[in-house]
């Protein structure tokens, strides 16, 4: 069977549809499905990170690596090959019929084939900096191993250990890739509006933060003390503060995709100090800033990327529609109402609520995207001013 069809041409375009189709599902799940408070913990933050933003993830970076580290295109057989590991572990996870070693083993399977598969390219790079790509898709694997490991054995702790180490690898992609592509679109924008040049990365700060990250995915195994995981906490979020003034965000306020990185940030900064705060008042729910961080900030630098990233390959002008830009307001209302659900103690109407709203916005991506992600890419651009233009943001 040969995988000619231009779903199969690059990989945003079957991960970010079948991601986009799945936050949908799992949107429906938590609201419609009866479950106990245990059980949907389980399955919500298994899923929405290893099923949802594995999905979104792994079209982000496999779309980006061949451009920025000139590594082979996946597309075609290859491609679909790897959908399809994810795919089976997404059946797996809900086939409750099946073996638990065959469920884990085919779940589990998704990150190490992905480390497999990335490693003799990354290896080969003279550019080492994406390197770090592979510890931190190690960590993803070895939170799957350690969730799996703790259904086997009954063990809720270790299972929600999993799930902590995995958000702490998001953490650590968010924080350096992320901080990597705002400075960067974001200093194309002010050349081209001629308000300077980006910063230059500050390889100490950048250095730091990666230390904090892992500091604080180490608090609860270490059993941190409450007052130095808060000092950590804020010590982070000042980090990121100052590493976000250094962009001047507020000087392409007006580009929708680049305001949304911007905002990203500024929800995990928000995310860091309730950490911090939660550690030392006991009355403050531990769970808000994982609610900040996960539908506030990844939810945004998430559908600001998948928009950016459907127009530019599909040969688009980047320019965000009225449909993306209520998509974009909807992932930071539900995060407002998210936490916000969580610091008031609010019943599970509210937090209903917010993921029917983050839901939504991804299901507008769906709408808005969906038919370009099964088509053809437009013609290239027949002129170096023409393909200028298609590399600049449109205001809104």
């Amino acid at each position: 069977m040969r995988f000619t069809a231009p779903l199969w041409a690059a990989p945003f375009r079957p991960f970010y549809l079948l991601g986009a189709i799945y936050a949908l599902l799992l949107a429906g799940a938590w609201v419609f499905a009866p479950q106990t408070p245990a059980q949907a913990a389980a399955w919500h933050g298994h899923e929405m990170l290893f099923g949802f933003a594995a999905a979104i993830v792994s079209g982000i970076l496999l779309t980006a690596l061949p451009s920025w580290a000139g590594t082979p295109e996946w597309q075609g057989r290859r491609l679909a090959a790897l959908v399809a590991c994810w795919l089976a572990g997404r059946i797996a996870f809900w086939c409750e019929a099946l073996p638990l070693p065959l469920r884990a083993l085919l779940d589990v399977a998704y990150f190490p084939l992905l480390v497999l598969l990335l490693s003799p390219q990354l290896l080969r790079l003279a550019e080492r900096r994406f390197l770090w790509l592979l510890p931190i898709l190690g960590g993803f694997a070895a939170a799957q191993i350690i969730f799996w490991l703790g259904q086997w054995h009954a063990a809720t702790t270790l299972a929600q250990a999993g799930l902590q180490l995995g958000i702490h690898a998001l953490l650590l992609l968010f924080v350096v890739k992320g901080g990597l592509l705002t400075p960067i679109f974001t200093g194309n924008a002010l050349r081209e509006r001629r308000l300077g040049d980006a910063p230059k990365l500050l390889p100490e700060l950048e250095y730091a933060l990666g230390v904090a990250v892992l500091l604080l995915a180490l608090a609860e195994p270490l059993a941190t003390p409450p007052a130095s995981l808060a000092v950590v906490c804020f010590g982070t979020a000042v980090l990121l503060g100052f590493r976000s003034w250094r962009w001047r965000g507020w000087q392409v306020a007006d580009l929708p995709m680049l305001a949304a990185m911007h905002v990203a940030f500024v929800w995990l900064i928000g995310a860091l100090v309730l950490r911090g705060w939660a550690a030392l008042d006991a009355r403050l729910a531990p769970g808000a800033w994982q609610h900040a961080f996960l539908v506030g900030a990844v939810g945004a630098m998430m559908l600001s990327l998948m928009n950016r990233v459907s127009l530019r390959h599909t040969g688009r002008t980047l320019a965000v529609s009225a449909t993306m830009r209520v998509a974009l307001a909807l992932v930071s209302l539900a995060a407002v109402l998210r936490v916000a659900a969580s610091l008031l103690q609010l019943d599970s109407a509210w937090a209903a609520g917010a993921m029917t709203l983050w839901a939504s916005a991804f299901g507008l991506y769906l709408f808005e995207f969906g038919p370009a992600l099964c088509s053809p890419s437009r013609p290239r651009a027949s002129s170096a001013q023409e393909a200028a233009n298609l590399k600049r943001e449109t205001p809104s």
